[in-house]
């Protein structure tokens, strides 16, 4: 097809994927060969948690894709980033699967991923709808303050010594590293207690916004 002759959303497409960096590649076509080990309740679990973060410029934790697709998470990266570029490129425009292979990149799929690649933009296309509702929502909720994405934990311990250089106490601390959709991030470390009060607070709160 001409360039001419495409649609907007279809030049939209090609935009979004001409720019996808050939080092990407193996990384994708390794995506493609892993979700095309997953049953399909797995691919659509994958698939909805990869676009309910579409909106928040989130970085995918590892260990729930890992938990939720039964991939290592030492690969899982690999799946997430081919279910981003799939899904992502379709979901709030006005496009086929035949028009998401015409725009692929050459060397991007081949005849082996090309069943699952499909079935993942049957899935997309399918709940392209809810997907963009998602969007719209998340963008609304996140226009104001800065919005959490991803938290991780280390535990390390404070050592207070005598003049002899003898351990005297050994305070036990979780130190938490926080992610917003900002430049800033932030680290803060709690105690046990400090610890139980905070997750008390955080039930609190989803029992509220679930009212």
């Amino acid at each position: 097809m001409d360039v001419a002759e495409l649609t907007v959303a279809q030049k939209t497409l090609r935009h979004r994927l001409v720019d996808l960096p050939s080092s990407a590649f193996p990384h994708i076509k390794m995506g493609y060969t892993l979700l095309g080990n997953l049953e399909t309740d797995k691919l659509n679990t994958i698939i909805d948690y990869v676009s309910s973060n579409f909106s928040k410029r989130s970085r995918y934790d590892p260990d729930v894709a890992a938990s939720l697709s039964g991939i290592d998470r030492n690969i899982v990266g690999d799946l997430l980033s081919a279910v981003a570029l799939t899904v992502g490129s379709v979901f709030d425009i006005d496009v086929s699967k035949d028009d998401f292979f015409d725009a692929a990149p050459e060397g991007l799929i081949d005849e082996q991923s090309r069943p699952i690649v499909s079935e993942i933009l049957g899935i997309a296309l399918k709940k392209k709808d809810a997907i963009k509702r998602d969007f719209d929502v998340s963008k609304v909720a996140n226009s104001i303050l800065p919005s959490f994405r991803y938290i991780d934990f280390a535990i390390d311990a404070r050592i207070a010594f005598n003049a002899e250089n003898d351990i005297i106490d050994k305070v036990p601390l979780a130190v938490f590293y926080l992610n917003l959709d900002t430049d800033e991030d932030i680290c803060f470390q709690s105690s046990l207690s400090d610890l139980d009060e905070l997750i008390s607070k955080l039930k609190h709160a989803s029992t509220t916004l679930a009212l």
